[in-house]
């Protein structure tokens, strides 16, 4: 059975809400405009898909019979997360040739280990029964990634371009940085915590 409208107003609403990624793609925006959007969109988009068709048929069969290493993979997701606030508060202000802080290969790896895709593969994904059905989800998926991301993109582009001028594109940096660092303990608590 593909999925319907519910489905795609699941997977809209929790791209929606602020994450990791997004943060990323707002900060590419602010930074670079937005002809960095497709670009990065893309690389988030491929790092969810790799990150949800994994835990779908690897690690949620696996994992469920061996809590402490779904643990290990939740301090290994603060400890990706906590690098990427790092090299972007590290980068702050320079210009866009001279640092890759919010890079594809940045938004992608941030994208492999977003809790998002936990929610999507265990609470928002349907039981995929056939590769027909198990395509026809995943370009779905990606459809309404694609745009929502996208869209965080351009509210990057049109803030970053005001708040860049008015108090710099370090205090831009540094506020995306901020956000990936509190995502990072926000993680490894909900981790420790269970």
């Amino acid at each position: 059975m593909t999925p319907g409208p519910s489905f795609d107003l699941a997977v809209a609403l929790l791209f929606a809400v602020p994450g990791p990624t997004n943060a990323l793609i707002a900060v590419a925006g602010a930074r670079r405009g937005a002809r960095a959007i497709p670009i990065v969109a893309g690389a988030a988009l491929v790092g969810f898909i790799v990150a949800v068709g994994a835990l779908i048929g690897i690690a949620g069969p696996y994992f469920a019979t061996r809590p402490a290493l779904g643990l290990a993979l939740r301090a290994l997701c603060a400890v990706l997360l906590a690098r990427s606030s790092w090299r972007l508060w590290r980068a702050a202000g320079a210009s866009a040739a001279k640092r890759d802080a919010t890079s594809p290969a940045d938004v992608l790896a941030t994208s492999l280990v977003n809790p998002k895709g936990l929610i999507f593969a265990f609470a928002i994904f349907p039981p995929l029964a056939n590769a027909t059905q198990t395509i026809e989800v995943f370009v779905r998926f990606g459809i309404v990634a694609l745009v929502v991301m996208s869209l965080w993109g351009l509210v990057g582009a049109a803030l970053g371009q005001g708040a860049a001028h008015r108090i710099g594109a370090a205090m831009v940096d540094r506020a995306g940085a901020a956000v990936l660092a509190a995502f990072s303990v926000i993680v490894l608590a909900i981790g420790v915590t269970g």
